[in-house]
């Protein structure tokens, strides 16, 4: 029974999809099926996937108010022949294109795979790819505009102020990107984003000092130098971080059978620049430095009209600080300081974020 109905419903789903024309009769009839070939003033068509392998049936073109290709669903790609042969009679037929020799033109058509061929001389007009999906007037170029929450995805570099440096890595992203599309699933573009955070917090310290502890009192007293006392100090401690990106893209977006969502995945590699206004006490610095930064989106798109759309997505960024410079406010001086490989800053982080994109266009039903 569970066979059954898996078969039954499968058959289904497979004969809806292949059953997206419509022939309508003078008559007024409507016939829901999948035309094969036009010719000799008939249209051949099938009306059920099993049909396939049996002799299509025929209906003369004069009791033929019209038909039409994919009526039902024109956004799904049902594997039929795309190619379309017209004769110097008027005869269309829809099939595949296989390849032109010696002045002949060899072509196969739905449901049988055995090479057919027409001369040269008896050809009107011949085109591959005529009965595409109608989605094919997606706009080339798409802008998007996202911004969200992130969150750091390296460990912390060492540093006595450790859950400081555990809330400054957390803060907000804005982007922007821009793609040219040359085809409907692939497309160039550029990335553009920035990171800020900012987090101030105050820490107490301790400072051991050191004095003279006396170990023996008789036949006369000896001392030895010991960290007998601390003292503790507060210091206000403030990060302001800023991480520009910018780099090429590559994207690729996959649509939905209804053409209204899209799932998006995209590549960036580029430039990253950090930035870091630390005030420690009294001290205030300027941290600067760059790294090669990495970028991989995973989005999803639902056009609520045919020029613009809400987005989700979700990024994942990586990049690592080997070396940085760092200027005082009050002196003025500028220090490099290259890092060893376990004290490495990373930078990655995930972004996850929403947005509006313009330029694309969904599907017209």
């Amino acid at each position: 029974m569970k066979k059954l109905f898996i078969f039954s419903m499968l058959t289904l789903i497979f004969g809806q999809l292949s059953a997206q024309d419509l022939i309508v009769t003078k008559n007024g009839d409507s016939i829901q099926c999948k035309i094969a070939t036009i010719k000799h003033n008939n249209i051949y068509y099938h009306t059920e996937v099993t049909d396939g392998a049996t002799l299509p049936k025929a209906l003369p073109k004069s009791e033929v108010k019209k038909y039409k290709y994919g009526y039902y669903n024109q956004n799904v790609d049902d594997g039929s022949p795309k190619d379309l042969i017209i004769t110097n009679n008027g005869d269309s037929i829809r099939c595949k294109i296989k390849y032109r020799k010696y002045d002949y033109l060899y072509y196969t058509t739905a449901g049988d795979n055995t090479d057919k061929y027409l001369s040269i001389n008896d050809l009107n007009n011949y085109k591959y790819n005529y009965y595409r999906p109608r989605f094919t007037d997606y706009h080339r170029v798409v802008i998007s505009f996202n911004g969200g929450y992130s969150s750091p995805t390296p460990r912390t570099a060492g540093s006595r102020f450790t859950d400081h440096n555990k809330h400054i890595k957390k803060g907000y992203h804005l982007e922007g990107d821009l793609v040219y599309y040359f085809s409907e699933h692939l497309g160039l573009g550029a990335k553009c984003s920035v990171f800020k955070s900012s987090h101030s917090q105050v820490i107490r310290t301790s400072e051991g000092h050191l004095g003279y502890r006396p170990i023996s009192s008789w036949p006369y007293t000896q001392y030895i130098l010991d960290q007998t006392w601390y003292t503790f100090k507060d210091i206000r401690v403030k990060d302001e971080y800023s991480i520009p990106y910018i780099g090429p893209m590559v994207s690729s977006r996959f649509y939905g059978a209804k053409k209204q969502g899209s799932i998006l995945v995209n590549y960036s590699i580029g430039y990253l620049k950090f930035s870091d206004e630390k005030t420690e006490g009294e001290n205030t610095y300027t941290i600067t430095g760059n790294a090669l930064g990495h970028f991989v989106d995973l989005g999803y798109d639902y056009w609520i009209h045919e020029n613009a759309a809400l987005g989700i997505r979700l990024s994942l960024s990586c990049g690592t600080l080997k070396r940085y410079s760092v200027e005082s406010h009050i002196t003025k001086e500028k220090t490099k300081v290259k890092l060893n490989k376990d004290e490495y800053e990373g930078l990655g982080r995930i972004d996850i974020s929403a947005g509006l994109r313009f330029g694309g266009k969904k599907m017209k039903k």
